[in-house]
């Protein structure tokens, strides 16, 4: 059979044997035509539809991200990193690879889910690699932004390290299936993400909490958001002050610090609406509605509900008396010879109060029990009626008033008995309290119940003050006048006000401050329901937290402060973390915050950093250094690197030649 020796136009050569010379000839076309110049796409390799032989998916992962850097390469520098930090601060949370994959892919981005997952992970790599502060840092301070959970919380250290373990290996395990290729890699690496991230999260979680003395207002914090279903950032629920600096000096940063605002916003925003739920599900009504709700439950009460109450104790006497024993009115003229005396020695006559009676006492026997409760009703109706006639006195009507009630009282026990008289005595004390508490409720809607709406409100949140106004006792008084219907309308216009400014709009700050202004007492008072006040509480808490962290760290100015007179650098002592990682590097603060020894070594020295920022004293600052110095010689020993105290002292990126920090 004859042979051919064939060169194709890459230079490839070929021996071909065949039976006949077509059949060679033919050999010979089709390998001519396999070697033709195949089309490229912008990775290097053939386009899907003239591949022979198709490239590694590894081959294809190192393609692109050759690619990625391309692309970096082709943007400005602010561009370059502030896509990083894009990517570093998403990156925080499990999953967003493969939800951004999938989106790709479903917008025709990618040839397949798997290839529009490469290049995710590739830019994530290539970000990793060539600037490793600015992508793990923000990796970092997106984990700020993330609600604080229940493993925030744990009185002790042992219980710290458990729920540290279970939430940082749960973590684990979601990040490390998340970052597998098949379904296969996937479950192991979710098992060697959980394990890894439940060894490495329970002596961190014991060391931070041995960091964090005062960790009961965090947990307080948490508590209260989980009970309102309301996002807290990390950075605001804990207790560590050097997290709060950290928090605080990257929410200046410029995108970096996006996330952390956009928490807060949305901590802000979730305050709000849980508040207003609460007003809607109290009635909702405005002040306006409110206040005259108010007023119209007090004056009906003084003027109708209270009489009924008095009467009804008054119609328990009258069903055990005699109506046919007549009593003698020894008392009301006994008075009314005194006052005629008195009245005849200034030449007046008797004057119209002694004329009204004058006939009663008079009558040989007396009056009988129900005439004796007529005609002092009619007394009591003259004082009430406003303006008296020249001749009548107020005061005479009043002791006159008083000595029917003796002869009243007379008269029970004398045609009801002893069973008639206790009866008596208690219908007349609770005619006292009552009138006692017209004459108090009277101060919140006017003498004659014409007080405003308006001023009706205002009145009833000035007694559930904590100021000269307040009176506890008159706000329950009216309470109980309002009734629990009522009384829920009032409570939730005071709820929908709470927080906001004329506008409607609801802060924090103002919240706390409008709150603080009730007494505790008010608050038990205004908000009847446990529920309520639980919740108004832990809306007070959250929002007293946002408020401190803002107030002490809400504008950092960025330059150093003095200790005692030695000048530190503020980098270090309001940013240690940031600080620290910057000048050792990422992966050795890695390993740093991994390891049991040097975490507490960083614990011990981040709190040295702490009390030489809360408590300055005239050594702070020899103190500071000193602590500096032993940190550095322990972090060096442990972890095989070279650590100058100096760098630590100057506490920026650019003192430690960061390469990757522009």
């Amino acid at each position: 059979m004859p042979s051919y020796m064939v060169t194709t136009p890459d230079g490839a050569k070929y021996k071909i044997t065949a039976e006949t010379d077509e059949a060679a000839n033919a050999a010979v076309s089709d390998l001519l035509e396999q070697a033709k110049p195949v089309e490229k796409t912008s990775t290097g390799f053939a386009t899907r539809e003239n591949r022979e032989f198709e490239p590694t998916r590894d081959q294809m992962k190192e393609a692109y991200k050759e690619q990625a850097r391309g692309y970096r390469d082709r943007q400005s520098t602010f561009g370059e990193y502030a896509s990083t930090i894009g990517r570093g601060l998403s990156r925080a949370l499990p999953f967003v690879d493969d939800l951004t994959a999938a989106g790709n892919y479903l917008g025709g981005h990618a040839a397949s889910y798997e290839e529009a997952l490469d290049r995710q992970r590739a830019f994530n790599e290539a970000d990793d690699t060539d600037r490793t502060v600015t992508s793990y840092g923000s990796q970092i301070v997106g984990g700020l932004a993330l609600p604080a959970g229940a493993a925030a919380r744990g009185a002790t250290a042992l219980q710290a390290a458990g729920r540290a373990a279970a939430v940082s290996g749960g973590y684990g395990a979601a990040y490390g299936f998340g970052q597998g290729d098949d379904l296969e890699d996937r479950a192991s690496r979710a098992a060697t993400g959980g394990i890894a991230g439940a060894v490495i999260g329970a002596p961190l979680g014991a060391a931070v909490q041995k960091l964090l003395p005062g960790a009961g207002a965090a947990n307080k914090v948490v508590e209260a958001a989980e009970r309102q279903g309301i996002d807290v950032p990390v950075a605001v629920a804990t207790d560590s002050m050097a997290t709060q600096r950290l928090a605080s000096a990257a929410r200046n940063v410029p995108l970096a610090g996006d996330p952390l605002v956009k928490a807060s916003g949305r901590t802000i925003e979730q305050l709000g609406g849980r508040a207003d739920d609460m007003a809607r599900s109290l009635g909702g009504a405005g002040m306006e509605q409110a206040g005259e709700t108010a007023s119209k439950g007090v004056v009906g009460w003084i003027k109708g509900k209270s009489g009924a109450l008095v009467d009804r104790a008054y119609a328990a006497v009258d069903d055990l008396i005699d109506p046919a024993i007549k009593t003698d009115l020894a008392s009301t003229r006994g008075l009314v010879a005194e006052l005629a005396a008195k009245r005849s020695a200034a030449g007046l006559p008797a004057g119209t109060a002694v004329d009204t009676v004058l006939d009663a006492v008079q009558r040989p026997g007396g009056l009988t029990y129900e005439g004796i409760k007529t005609l002092r009703s009619r007394i009591g109706e003259m004082m009430d009626g406003g303006i008296l006639p020249a001749d009548m006195s107020k005061a005479d009507l009043k002791r006159i008033y008083g000595a029917l009630s003796d002869d009243l009282k007379t008269a029970v026990g004398a045609a009801g008995g002893s069973k008639a008289l206790a009866r008596f005595n208690r219908a007349n004390t609770l005619n006292r309290l009552v009138s006692d508490r017209r004459e108090s409720l009277a101060r919140l809607v006017g003498g004659d119940g014409n007080a405003t709406p308006a001023q009706v409100y205002d009145r009833l949140i000035a007694a559930a003050g904590s100021k000269s106004r307040a009176d506890t006792n008159l706000l329950l008084q009216a309470r109980k006048a309002i009734g629990a219907d009522d009384w829920a309308e009032f409570s939730s216009a005071l709820v929908a006000r709470l927080g906001r400014d004329a506008e409607g709009n609801f802060s924090p700050d103002r919240f706390v401050t409008d709150y603080g202004k009730l007494s505790s007492s008010g608050k038990a008072i205004l908000f009847a329901s446990g529920d309520l006040r639980q919740a108004l509480d832990d809306i007070a808490t959250i929002a007293g937290r946002l408020k401190d962290v803002h107030r002490k760290f809400g504008n950092p100015s960025g330059t150093a402060q003095n200790v005692a007179g030695g000048g530190l650098v503020a980098g270090l002592l309001t940013e240690p973390v940031t600080a620290i990682s910057a000048v050792v590097g990422a992966n050795a603060f890695t390993r740093l915050v991994s390891r049991p020894a040097t975490a507490r070594a960083m614990a011990r020295y981040m709190q040295a950093l702490e009390v030489a920022v809360k408590r300055p004293a005239r050594g702070s600052a020899t103190l500071v250094n000193q602590a500096t110095r032993q940190f550095a010689e322990r972090v060096s020993r442990e972890l095989g690197i070279s650590l100058d105290p100096a760098q630590l002292m100057n506490g920026s990126a650019y003192a430690a030649g960061g390469s990757d920090e522009r």
